[in-house]
């Protein structure tokens, strides 16, 4: 089984520019709360959209459409309804604090892009979250 934030934002607002620093903080909450993929969703209309991708691209190398960093797969994205398919569960982090609060449970022992889009269309999935509190937060800002 595999544990993935299935929404997050590596941007606080839409409007705001890009940061990779946002990135590290967002990966590190990740791997504080036992994920081990994190989907980077960002608003399609958002300020300099594609900076997200194109810095992943840069810095990290990408297998079965996912990027790899240290412990973590980062799935590349865009912020999208999809009627029809099972239930995901995301945290929908505008925040690196907030990664992992809510996330999905995949039923499977494979992490590629191809295993996780079939996982979610099959329906082998199931909802999870990570208890905070606020001296899960402290620990998380030092």
């Amino acid at each position: 089984m595999k544990r993935i934030d299935t929404h997050s934002h590596p941007k606080i607002s839409k409007h705001f520019e890009f940061s990779p620093a946002a990135v590290d903080k967002m990966l590190r909450q990740a791997r504080r709360v036992h994920l081990d993929a994190l989907a980077l969703t960002e608003h399609c209309h958002a300020t300099r959209y594609w900076d997200v991708h194109e810095h992943l691209e840069r810095t990290l190398p990408c297998e079965h459409g996912l990027f790899r960093a240290p412990g973590m797969a980062l799935v590349p994205g865009a912020q999208a309804r999809a009627l029809g398919l099972p239930i995901v569960a995301g945290s929908d982090a505008h925040h690196w604090l907030q990664v992992g609060v809510r996330h999905t449970l995949l039923h499977t022992d494979e992490l590629t892009l191809h295993a996780i889009a079939k996982t979610i269309k099959e329906g082998l999935t199931g909802l999870a979250g990570a208890s905070y509190t606020p001296l899960h937060v402290k620990a998380a800002k030092s």
